[in-house]
């Protein structure tokens, strides 16, 4: 994985972009996405997004994002109940 990310180069030693990414607290993954978000203008929303990825925030995005889903089909479903009866019952 470290040499698909860049970090490694084909001789398994480490590269300047690896040297930058081990100087990060993080997963790879997310250490190589906080570097490429300069190149693309939008470090502060990857910042925001890595440290939600990052820790015990993932557990609470994975639920709040399991629950939204929930609400959601939970709603669509009330909807097209209503919708049905109203339409037999003018």
């Amino acid at each position: 994985m470290l040499n698909y990310l860049g970090a490694l180069d084909d001789d398994g030693e480490l590269t300047e972009l690896g040297s930058m990414m081990s100087e990060f607290p993080l997963d790879p993954q997310l250490a190589k996405m906080v570097i490429a978000s300069t190149d693309y203008n939008c470090s502060n929303e990857i910042l925001s997004v890595t440290s939600m990825l990052s820790g015990k925030c993932l557990d609470i995005v994975v639920v709040l994002f399991f629950l939204s889903f929930f609400f959601f089909f939970m709603l669509y479903k009330c909807v097209g109940f209503s919708f049905r009866v109203w339409h037999h019952h003018p």
